[in-house]
């Protein structure tokens, strides 16, 4: 009776491990507060700077990625703007410029920011007020505030687009920007030296994420609604098919220096998928926590990180074997994510108003994360 009970004990405890796979964290977490609800972050190309787009605040906080600490914050002026309820689904009164993602062009001269209530993209310049002379432009005048109360201001050019644009992405030559417009089903092109917009493309629905191959011909985009992306041809900016099957409520893209694979988060599937360019088609699929959001590579393409928003949890996937190898616990409801080329991942998480910043250490013995596979069910009403 007695081996009986062991036997039982132990084939319990191996099938435990086996199946919550517990394993050492390679990361250790320092936590940053930012303002009120922070949404992208983006790493600028010198590495230097960590700039978080806070949704709620109407601000953009600057941080120095080797000190962790804030440089200055920049605060847009704030005028009434029509808004959206993503829970109720219902228009509802707020401010124009709240900022939702970001981009770098110029090596990192320019910062391009998307205003969710005012269907408008602004370009702040780093190195100087290059845009005051523009005086035939539409322009914007933020504040820039330092830690210790200095305060100066600064012209930033706007540029009307269509109704809540969202996501950012950069062609490779970094001659177009282009914009997804959630609520007018398109995406805007912008000449990125004349800061113009010169071509609008409607979508069969609304559009999130976006990415062009490494050739600039095509531009990939996520359909949020669906479970498939478009694909635009840049030659005669037209659509010229679909990749289905993707997963439910697809939302971040991102492809490989190659070109050859481009990678998806469904917010809906809890999934990212995998996708090879050369024959239009999803390859394979890997299960992640509720509600991926945005996902991002290490500089080296080995790794992919998953913010997954009702999971509390940043996903890392190892891209040779396509597996998850870590869960790393976040703050409330992460939602962006950017790598430093120190590998540092800087995560923002919405609900808390606070920054996850994972540092890889030797340490594998200070804490332990534990896999496990949603069972939640799918989720499409949430921005």
């Amino acid at each position: 009776m007695k081996k009986t009970i062991l036997f039982i004990l132990i084939s319990v405890f191996i099938f435990l491990i086996s199946f919550l796979h517990l394993k050492a964290s390679e990361y250790e977490c320092k936590t940053l507060s930012t303002e009120w609800s922070p949404k992208g972050v983006i790493i600028s190309p010198d590495d230097k700077c960590a700039c978080v787009m806070n949704l709620e605040s109407c601000s953009v906080t600057v941080y120095d990625t080797t000190t962790l600490k804030l440089i200055y914050t920049i605060y847009f002026p704030q005028t009434y703007g029509l808004g959206w309820d993503y829970n109720t689904e219902a228009n509802i009164s707020s401010v124009a410029q709240k900022p939702v993602e970001g981009a770098f062009t110029g090596e990192g001269r320019y910062l391009w920011i998307t205003f969710h209530n005012d269907s408008s993209v602004v370009v702040f310049d780093t190195e100087e007020n290059r845009f005051d002379y523009l005086i035939y432009r539409d322009t914007i005048k933020a504040q820039i505030k330092y830690p210790d109360g200095t305060i100066y201001y600064k012209s930033l050019i706007r540029i009307p687009v269509e109704r809540t644009p969202k996501v950012i992405a950069v062609s490779p030559d970094e001659k177009i920007v282009a914009v997804s417009n959630w609520h007018s089903l398109s995406v805007s092109i912008i000449d990125a030296k004349k800061f113009t917009v010169i071509n609008t493309i409607p979508v069969s629905q609304i559009p999130r994420g976006m990415v062009f191959n490494r050739k600039g011909s095509f531009l990939y985009v996520a359909i949020m609604y669906g479970n498939y992306l478009e694909i635009i041809d840049t030659k005669n900016w037209k659509i010229k098919g679909r990749i289905e099957g993707v997963g439910s409520a697809p939302r971040d893209l991102i492809i490989d220096k190659e070109g050859r694979y481009i990678y998806c988060s469904a917010n809906g599937s809890y999934i990212v998928s995998k996708i090879d360019t050369s024959k239009n088609k999803v390859v394979s699929y890997v299960n992640v926590g509720g509600g991926p959001r945005t996902i991002e590579f290490s500089h080296d393409e080995k790794l992919i990180y998953v913010c997954c928003y009702k999971a509390n949890r940043l996903y890392v996937i190892d891209v040779k074997n396509f597996k998850v190898i870590d869960v790393l616990t976040t703050g409330e409801d992460p939602v962006g994510v950017d790598v430093c080329l120190s590998g540092d991942v800087w995560v923002t998480n919405q609900g808390d108003g606070s920054i996850s910043v994972f540092q890889k250490t030797t340490n594998t013995n200070s804490s332990f994360t534990l896999f496990y596979k949603s069972q939640n069910k799918a989720f499409l009403g949430i921005q």
